[in-house]
């Protein structure tokens, strides 16, 4: 086992798994049919010239991350974890041509948090997963709110799914979608919420509260409407060791 992830931390595997899994996912994207629903509120927000921080659930990154390749004329960069799996993650977005910043709530968060702030000061989007790296499932940390309240930039919760697909017994239910022709692809998106600069502690839990209800209610849309098993969120409260954010 320790062998395994020594390997799996070597760069030219990390570069030859990004390289394989951009491959798969720009082969899904491609072959599927999409649906996005509400799309005026990314179009609204483009055409007033404001950046997003995109948030969708972990477990969904590879479905969520189509809009995100779809904006990539626009400059935005996803936040990853300095953790393997994060590193494979970062990867692949760069095949993607989506940048990435590392770091997450529980190894590097205040650099990233700072980097990320800057980013979006500078006009860039930015992609979050709020229950990364390590959970609960659907879960928010509170991140991505600080960096909306820091940068005055909205939150834009996003769901995602694809049918058919797998669903992994993993922390966050990992969707692994089949890169079979026809498969239906369905993207939606939420009203953007923003954040107060003067957002106190309890302005922040209750921004980040309506953030993760929103974010379950589309997923559970999203899952409904492709006839695919609702994923809920985890009930326990303490996180999980694995995963990337």
């Amino acid at each position: 086992m320790a062998a395994t992830k020594q390997l799996l931390r070597h760069p030219i595997v990390v570069d030859l798994v990004g390289r394989f899994a951009a491959r798969y996912v720009r082969i899904v994207w491609a072959w599927s049919r999409w649906r996005i629903d509400d799309p005026k509120q990314l179009a609204e927000l483009t055409a007033a010239g404001r950046p997003a921080i995109i948030c969708f659930w972990h477990g969904r990154m590879l479905i969520a991350l189509k809009l995100a390749f779809g904006l990539r004329a626009a400059p935005i960069t996803a936040v990853t974890s300095r953790h393997r799996d994060g590193m494979l993650i970062a990867r692949m977005l760069r095949y993607l041509g989506i940048a990435s910043i590392a770091g997450s709530t529980g190894r590097g968060g205040a650099g990233a948090l700072i980097g990320t702030v800057r980013l979006l000061r500078r006009g860039e989007s930015v992609i979050f997963t709020p229950d990364g790296p390590r959970g609960p499932r659907m879960r928010a940390a509170p991140g991505a709110v600080v960096a909306a309240k820091l940068s005055g930039i909205p939150l834009l919760p996003v769901a995602g799914g694809l049918k058919p697909c797998r669903i992994l017994k993993t922390w966050d239910r990992f969707l692994l979608p089949l890169p079979l022709p026809l498969s239906r692809g369905m993207l939606r998106i939420g009203k953007p919420i923003e954040v107060p600069a003067d957002a106190g502690r309890e302005d922040i839990d209750r921004l980040r509260r309506r953030l993760e209800d929103e974010m379950i209610r589309l997923c559970r849309d999203v899952d409904t409407a492709l006839g695919l098993p609702v994923t809920e969120p985890a009930t326990d409260i303490e996180p999980s060791r694995h995963g990337v954010s």
